[in-house]
């Protein structure tokens, strides 16, 4: 009998290097969600020091065009943790889809697998009732020759 063919072998191995690209994909805009992340909690820390610094400032009796800039900074800083903070629900929001795709590709390459062990389970169990037929076939042979000699 002729070995095992899977005729959607090749779609097999497309879903599968679809899987991984899905997976980098994923993978990136995690890494990039992260980074913005850590963007943004540096920024806000930076922000609360830089208070800190300017409450001691008005305490100390710094001069007033110090504390205008300082306070200016502190106005921009704000600023940059409101933008950062948009850049991160829209990089979440794009984290969500590539997440959404990643379990697509996983799903289509998962029934393409099972597909596959369905139609080799079938192949094997031919080959097991073929071999067993050939088994019969030399069986009753060697039977009826055994029994042709007695008579």
């Amino acid at each position: 009998m002729k070995s095992f063919k899977f005729r959607l072998q090749q779609v097999l191995k497309t879903k599968g290097y679809i899987e991984d690209i899905k997976r980098n994909e994923f993978q990136k805009a995690r890494s990039e969600l992260d980074n913005k992340i850590n963007a943004l909690n540096s920024l806000v820390k930076e922000q609360d020091e830089r208070f800190d610094n300017f409450v001691y400032m008005k305490q100390k009796g710094t001069r007033a065009i110090d504390l205008v800039l300082s306070n200016n900074y502190l106005l921009s800083l704000s600023q940059s943790i409101h933008i950062k903070k948009r850049e991160i629900e829209i990089a979440s929001k794009g984290l969500e889809k590539k997440r959404l795709e990643l379990i697509e590709a996983v799903k289509e390459k998962k029934a393409l697998d099972k597909l596959y062990v369905k139609q080799f389970e079938r192949y094997r169990e031919e080959i097991l009732k073929a071999d067993q037929k050939a088994a019969d076939g030399r069986t009753l042979v060697s039977f009826s020759f055994k029994n042709r000699e007695r008579y």
